[in-house]
């Protein structure tokens, strides 16, 4: 990674996992976090939820 960023937390999204996935990088202190939780596959298990991150906290909120 470079070193500029070595001390940030990373958010991204473009790439759907499944919220337990999100929620468990998160639990795991990971730098880099994807928060696309797959609103638009709510046929999928564990997808179909609009994610939102609070960036200090880094609590979870998904509807």
């Amino acid at each position: 990674m470079n070193p500029l960023l070595s001390d940030k937390t990373i958010i991204h999204g473009h790439r759907p996992i499944t919220v337990d996935f999100c929620k468990k990088q998160i639990e795991d202190k990971q730098q880099v976090i994807n928060i696309d939780t797959g609103c638009v596959y709510k046929e999928k298990i564990g997808y179909g939820k609009l994610t939102a991150i609070e960036l200090y906290s880094k609590k979870l909120f998904s509807i």
